[in-house]
């Protein structure tokens, strides 16, 4: 076979190593993290009203993900506010949880809960690479903000 890539080996690079297997703890983490931040951009299009908050995250996201590969920087408390404010309204508007939910009520909680559980394998596969308290912590924020989304779209 002529003009083989790395890729085609099943190796990667990241900012801080160069060709890293691509079951690396920290490559797995970045490809669902990159899943993540593809679902909110669908989410995005069939829930414009979410937009604008969305991409703020998509952002935050990328800056986790350069985190991850070793950038060397460190997440700034922001987004965090951010998703803690949102819960918090929202939450506010909500009756309590008094069951288990199923997904499927309409479109857009689905959709919702299908970000939501792109969040949950996101933040496992960076427990799983050591990525820093901070990032786990927008992570798993983030998740909850998902949830409560979906939430609202219900209102149960």
């Amino acid at each position: 076979m002529e003009n083989i890539r790395k890729g085609d080996i099943g190796r990667t690079d990241s900012l801080a190593r160069k060709n890293i297997k691509k079951d690396d703890k920290r490559i797995i983490a970045l490809a669902m993290l990159d899943r993540l931040c593809a679902e909110l951009g669908f989410a995005k299009t069939e829930i414009p009203a979410l937009a604008e908050s969305f991409t703020k995250i998509q952002n935050i996201l990328i800056e986790i993900m350069g985190i991850i590969s070793g950038s060397g920087k460190t997440l700034s408390r922001g987004g965090l506010d951010f998703l803690d404010l949102e819960i918090g309204r929202l939450g506010k508007e909500l009756p309590p949880l008094k069951e288990f939910i199923l997904p499927g009520n309409n479109k857009a909680e689905a959709i919702l809960h299908l970000c939501r559980t792109c969040a949950r394998v996101a933040e496992t596969a960076a427990v799983a690479a050591n990525a820093p308290q901070e990032t786990l912590a927008f992570i798993n924020r983030l998740s909850l903000y998902l949830f409560t989304l979906a939430r609202a779209q219900r209102k149960i």
